[in-house]
């Protein structure tokens, strides 16, 4: 049931919550299996994660609450989804306890394929700039890096067609 409830959520959120593009793509992980999304209510985290369940299917989880209380944009909640679909796209969600550092370099691949992934979707410069507005005062904590750290690499991601990681 849980499950099927969140896939159900896939069709009712993203167009909810980024009204203004029309064009959000369906999350794909790198084995080709769709990825499962859902509202989640709690206050650990943030605004958004990536997961697989007891059956392997690769899940985002949306906090509403969160989302509501950090992304001060349209564009950030896209950013968001996007960001969780670039750990599954490019393999993150397998790998299990690793470092500090990998889990940095990780954060940065998945904002960079984000931001990649949202030029691709017609994102102007004013969509960036929103998204680093909100982006750029975040602490570093032990999986992710700075904020400051963060929008200047999104922002060199998004002048320079990069590469997508691996």
């Amino acid at each position: 049931m849980k499950n099927l409830l969140m896939a159900i959520a896939i069709f009712v959120v993203l167009p909810v919550v980024a009204k203004a593009y029309s064009n959000i793509p369906q999350c794909v992980d790198f084995r080709g299996k769709k990825v499962i999304v859902g509202f989640v209510e709690t206050e650990k985290g943030g605004p958004a994660f990536s997961t697989r369940d007891e059956k392997e299917n690769p899940i985002i989880g949306l906090n509403k609450e969160l989302i509501s209380r950090y992304a001060k944009s349209e564009a950030s909640v896209v950013f968001f989804y996007l960001h969780e679909c670039g750990h599954h796209v490019l393999g993150h969600i397998t790998q299990r306890k690793q470092s500090q550092a990998r889990n940095m370099r990780d954060e940065l691949k998945a904002d960079c394929w984000a931001i990649n992934a949202f030029k691709k979707m017609g994102a102007t410069n004013d969509d960036i700039n929103k998204v680093i507005k909100d982006m750029a005062w975040w602490p570093i904590d032990p999986s992710h890096p700075a904020g400051k750290s963060r929008v200047i690499y999104m922002a060199h991601c998004f002048q320079q067609q990069s590469p997508n990681f691996r």
